[in-house]
């Protein structure tokens, strides 16, 4: 799990994955899940692990300079 997937790298994601695989797990056995994620970044963790199942709570574009995900709809005042 981690909280966002939001650059178009999806580093973070695809380094856990790749620690999974490198232990002996299935690609097809893995289950990623996130809070929210950018397509970029959704794209790019399908691209290099086509068998791995993402499970986000939200999809949201809207990515800032540093390549975080900052949108209004999920800002709680």
């Amino acid at each position: 799990m981690d909280v966002q997937i939001a650059t178009p790298f999806a580093a973070t994601a695809l380094m856990a994955i790749r620690i999974l695989l490198d232990h002996g797990v299935p690609e097809d056995k893995i289950t990623f899940v996130t809070i929210l994620a950018s397509l970029r970044g959704l794209h790019a963790l399908a691209r290099v692990f086509p068998g791995v199942k993402v499970i986000a709570a939200g999809i949201d574009d809207t990515l800032v300079g540093d390549g975080t995900i900052l949108s209004s709809r999920w800002l709680r005042v």
